[in-house]
């Protein structure tokens, strides 16, 4: 059995998510086809445009049969630790092959440079410390560092990094999964605006805010009210002003003093955008200090760990994998959270305790109905 496993956020469901499904399932042609998504906070440090449930759904009406939540604590977190729990999950679901898309489909350079990264020769570790010395940030610092034993410009493109990262997990995994790259087409990651029927996800955020159309650009127009990251200043400030710099160390990704730079921006700082300025720096990037921000708010924990398979949403089709599932993995399906935390492990209880946590936040931004975790049921 073939098995297809995307990794996203589909934040929002746009073309090119439908053209990359598309092409993946035309080179694999697999008998099911999953995807791990993003919650209701995305990897760029920012809540989702629209809530999980709504996404999901989108996705499994275009091609998806079963849509997997990711726990927060990946979703919030680096490139790697995002794309090791995402590919964890899909090892554990019995996918046989990933598909990404990247701005390459040179699947042999992006092993070779997966390879550097685990193997970190001496050449490479030499640079990459000479590079952080320079107070730059880690992502350029690796960029560079791999640039000078290995001549190509791979790294410079977002989706490439996640694509090299997915390697890796493959590979740190020892997971029998072959990777499936596809190559973007019309627009970058970040273009700021549409080219025909395509546009990136940045693009399409930016068309709902200022109310134009997207019926052009998706394959779904989504009705719901939606969610921005600014919609959150008065909740993250109440947080920030109430926290010590003991509170800001039990934060993933904070070390290095970093901590009392949020404090001191405290001080003097009224919006996330504000905090977000004075933190920021060459060493440390603006998507790494919003992430942090929200774990805050979240009390996301350091420790990270997939304990369940939680079921967002699934095609006619997905239910038919779903007992092929249930044979294949060694940890709980959730398709009613009720139901599972009736018998679930403690440490179980805490990771979808923090998702129920999660989702109710989000709930008072958009006036959604609380403990909307408990209504959605597969």
């Amino acid at each position: 059995m073939k098995v297809l496993g995307i990794v996203s956020e589909y934040n929002p469901f746009h073309n090119g998510h439908k053209y990359q499904i598309m092409k993946a399932k035309e080179a694999v042609n697999p008998d099911f086809t999953v995807c791990v998504m993003s919650g209701n906070f995305v990897q760029r440090g920012e809540p989702a445009i629209y809530n999980k449930f709504v996404r999901a759904k989108v996705a499994a009406n275009n091609g998806i049969d079963v849509v997997f939540e990711l726990p927060l604590s990946y979703c919030l977190s680096s490139a790697e630790n995002f794309a090791f729990g995402a590919v964890s999950m899909l090892k554990e679901a019995g996918v046989t092959h990933i598909s990404f898309g990247c701005e390459t489909d040179d699947l042999t350079a992006l092993i070779k440079i997966a390879d550097i990264l685990i193997e970190e020769p001496e050449d490479f570790k030499n640079k990459l410390k000479e590079y952080l010395a320079e107070g730059i940030s880690f992502p350029k610092a690796r960029e560079k560092a791999v640039n000078s034993i290995f001549k190509t410009d791979i790294l410079k493109f977002p989706n490439n990094i996640l694509a090299v990262e997915y390697i890796k997990a493959i590979k740190k995994l020892n997971a029998n999964i072959t990777a499936v790259p596809i190559k973007r087409v019309s627009v970058e990651h970040d273009l700021a605006t549409p080219i025909g029927d395509m546009a990136s996800s940045t693009a399409v955020r930016n068309m709902i805010r200022q109310k134009n159309s997207i019926s052009h650009v998706v394959p779904e127009v989504i009705h719901e009210k939606p969610v921005f990251a600014d919609d959150f200043n008065t909740m993250l400030t109440y947080k920030l002003r109430s926290s010590s710099t003991q509170d800001f160390l039990k934060i993933p990704d904070v070390n290095e003093g970093l901590e009392n730079a949020f404090v001191n921006a405290i001080k003097s700082s009224v919006t996330l955008d504000e905090i977000v300025e004075k933190v920021k720096s060459k060493r440390y990037t603006m998507s790494r200090i919003k992430r942090i921000l929200f774990s805050l708010l979240l009390d996301i924990p350091k420790d990270n760990k997939i304990y369940y398979l939680r079921v967002l949403a699934c095609s006619k089709n997905g239910q038919k994998f779903l007992p092929y599932l249930s044979e294949h993995t060694t940890i709980p399906i959730v398709t009613s959270v009720n139901r599972f935390l009736k018998d679930a492990k403690t440490e179980e209880k805490e990771m979808m305790n923090k998702e129920i946590y999660a989702t109710n936040v989000y709930s008072i931004i958009n006036n959604e109905p609380f403990n909307l975790d408990f209504k959605n049921k597969i």
